[in-house]
């Protein structure tokens, strides 16, 4: 629609329907991340029925007065009322509330915190090594501030005095500042690729507002006041008559003079010492937590490996041997491409809400839940995730075989810490749903910022197809050169 002035009213097609714009959202507004077209939820009469899916997110907008405390005990006894209405569907289901800010800022936040937290400790090492400069400037002037205090000039007037010149200094620097800011800001936003800009939020609304601004105004200004302080404080200390005859003499030396000027400047080198020792301790370890994340083994190999979302059309695909098809008709194409070694696919179904081993019945509150996802057969080879005991999904899974499930690691080893879960039953709905058989163990995929496993059961495509799914492709080269190729299809796909 960039080629459209004016899209208000054209059409466009998605699959195989055909929809009407009818807006133009704002370009900075970017939710959920990564979104670009905004349709209608246009849920089928049998979809509104299902009570089983937890495929949906809800929004809403607190009332005025209401705080999300409030809000998650009212939505608790709800959930509790829907348990005691619907058991089968709804029982062990909760709610969970959050204010929009921390679910999508739950990582940035953290890393903006530690990046003001250093600036912090440089801004406050800068003020001590120019409070130091300052005082040094100071004793320097002593001659001319005794004969400005003998022409009738008060401490507090000459205070002032030393105080203007700091703030006058602070502010030019800060003004400064604020330029070589806003022009890295603006070097640093376009080395960013576009697609990373979609995926961190705020991350391409970062500019040089009026609000930045005052702040730095008002941190120039205090960071002057600051600096101007050991200076006055020196002025202060010193005896009227001793700092005028002092000053009045030749090299305006003194004992007790020399002994203030000396303790005032030992300690803000002690000061300057301790905060670069913190500093420097601080950014050590912030690179050993980079080092340490980007040499996290994630349970999987993400290099040369090409993802892709695939959404097909509810009214299109209606049987499950349909859907299942397609994918297996896709996947063998794209594993005929030049330099693809791997082709998978994998859907999320979400963490089973119900989770029952037949040899040991429900888990105890607390225990792990695992994720539920469908996957292909080439998945695990797809992601090189390792198959540590039995086998993997395969084509002998099919609908009218029994239902298989491989399991990651964790979740074998705080069931099963003293013996095999090869063969033992599993069942992820209530007593009258079928029941899996554990026929492999995986290994475990961590959360790449804490590096936690996370558990995880994966069951057959064909036993339980999903309409979108994602597409993983391993590739013996960089997997954007066969970014093209996959884009246009696979050879009879």
């Amino acid at each position: 629609m960039a080629s459209q002035p004016q899209p208000i009213g054209k059409t466009i097609s998605l699959g195989v329907r055909t929809y009407t714009v009818v807006g133009v959202m704002p370009d900075e507004f970017n939710f959920p991340l990564e979104t670009e077209l905004w349709a209608p939820l246009a849920l089928t009469p049998e979809a509104r029925q299902r009570r089983d899916t937890t495929d949906l997110t809800v929004i809403g907008r607190l009332k005025a007065g209401v705080t999300p405390a409030q809000a998650r005990a009212e939505m608790r006894s709800v959930a509790e009322a829907l348990a005691r209405r619907y058991p089968r569907t709804n029982e062990g289901r909760s709610v969970l509330i959050a204010p929009l800010r921390e679910i999508t800022n739950e990582i940035t936040d953290r890393f903006t915190l530690i990046l003001l937290g250093a600036a912090m400790f440089v801004l406050l090492l800068a003020c001590a090594n120019v409070g130091n400069l300052q005082l040094a400037r100071s004793t320097a002037r002593q001659k001319e501030i005794g004969i400005r205090a003998a022409l009738g000039a008060g401490r507090s007037r000459i205070a002032r005095q030393l105080l203007t010149e700091s703030i006058v200094i602070a502010i030019l620097g800060g003004i400064l500042g604020l330029l070589l800011g806003n022009w890295h800001l603006a070097l640093q936003k376009s080395a960013i690729p576009a697609q990373v800009l979609q995926w961190v939020a705020g991350l391409r609304n970062m500019r040089m507002t009026a609000d930045v601004i005052v702040f730095g105004f008002v941190l120039s200004v205090a960071a002057g006041v600051g600096c101007s302080l050991p200076s006055i404080y020196q002025l202060l200390r010193q005896r009227r008559s001793t700092g005028l005859n002092d000053a009045l003499k030749e090299g305006g030396h003194s004992a007790s003079a020399g002994g203030i000027r000396s303790g005032a400047r030992s300690t803000l080198v002690v000061m300057e010492v301790a905060l670069a020792l913190v500093l420097l301790v601080a950014a050590g370890l912030m690179v050993r937590t980079f080092q340490r994340m980007l040499a996290l083994n994630a349970g999987f190999d993400p290099k040369n490996l090409l993802t892709m979302d695939v959404a097909l059309s509810a009214s299109n695909y209606r049987e499950n041997s349909q859907t299942a098809g397609f994918y297996q008709q896709v996947l063998g194409g794209f594993e005929t491409l030049s330099g693809v070694q791997a082709a998978g696919a994998s859907a999320g179904l979400g963490t089973a809400a119900k989770f029952n081993i037949e040899s040991r019945g429900e888990p105890r509150p607390g225990e792990p839940r695992p994720y539920l996802r469908t996957i292909t057969p080439q998945y695990f080879q797809a992601l090189r995730i390792p198959v540590l005991r039995g086998r993997s999904i395969g084509e002998q899974d099919g609908p009218e075989a029994p239902r298989a499930v491989v399991i990651s690691e964790s979740v074998a080893r705080h069931y099963w810490p003293d013996s095999s879960p090869i063969g033992e039953s599993i069942r992820f709905g209530d007593a009258q749903s079928r029941s899996f058989t554990v026929v492999g163990v995986c290994g475990d995929v961590k959360d790449w910022f804490g590096g936690d496993a996370q558990p995880a059961a994966y069951l057959s495509y064909r036993q339980w197809p999903r309409l979108s799914m994602r597409l993983y492709l391993r590739t013996a080269r960089d997997p954007l050169r066969s970014a093209n190729s996959a884009r246009a299809g696979p050879p009879g796909g």
